[in-house]
């Protein structure tokens, strides 16, 4: 229960962090790759992701995982264990819930059953996950699913995602909005800008 209130809370304070414009053209994510957006988007930090919306996060938006490392949450706010005192620990206690990770050596299947869990943990309710199937992200062969749910709002959402494994980093982009209209509205866009994607070169001149 006081893990639901922290996971509550923490959502609250990111609903009231400024957004900040995001003009059309070439969109930088520091050492991990870029993507071409043919529209101006509206972004915000939250958490360790990048989130993208035009008309608020209820109504629809674009979520960058960018490089989830082996043993680490899609975000930092899933991580039971991470809040939990080691006092606690040597006294025998343990978390009431462990946390979903990421596993370099995951099947797509089991990526895709981390990411429904993960967001059902922060919509709150169910996610379902359908029509997984192979795809290429930055030119790296990886996967595509798309997936549902209907919100504590009552409103009915669906999304689509494309991700790989590159460098043993989960890489992951998803794009969700409300069945009814905005979905729609805007789908096309996401996926131009999940198919411009470009991983970052390496300096070759670093060890």
């Amino acid at each position: 229960m006081n893990r639901l209130i922290s996971l509550a809370i923490i959502l609250l304070i990111a609903s009231c962090t400024p957004y900040r414009l995001i003009p059309a053209g070439k969109v930088e994510f520091a050492d991990q790759g870029t993507v071409e957006t043919p529209i101006d988007w509206n972004w915000r930090p939250f958490d360790i992701v990048h989130t993208w919306t035009l008309d608020g996060p209820n109504l629809q938006e674009m979520i960058f995982h960018m490089g989830v490392k082996d043993g680490k949450t899609l975000m930092e706010v899933l991580d039971v264990e991470a809040g939990f005192h080691p006092l606690l620990v040597w006294f025998g206690k343990v978390p009431d819930e462990v946390s979903f990770r990421f596993h370099k050596r995951m099947t797509e299947h089991e990526i895709v059953d981390l990411f429904t869990a993960s967001m059902s943990k922060i919509a709150g309710s169910k996610v379902v996950s359908t029509q997984l199937a192979p795809a290429t992200l930055g030119g790296k062969p990886g996967f595509r699913f798309e997936y549902a749910f209907t919100g504590k709002d009552q409103v009915r959402r669906k999304g689509f995602g494309v991700g790989a494994v590159f460098d043993e980093k989960l890489y992951l982009i998803h794009y969700v909005g409300t069945e009814i209209y905005y979905y729609d509205r805007n789908q096309a866009d996401a996926e131009r800008i999940i198919q411009s994607f470009t991983f970052k070169e390496k300096d070759k001149g670093k060890g």
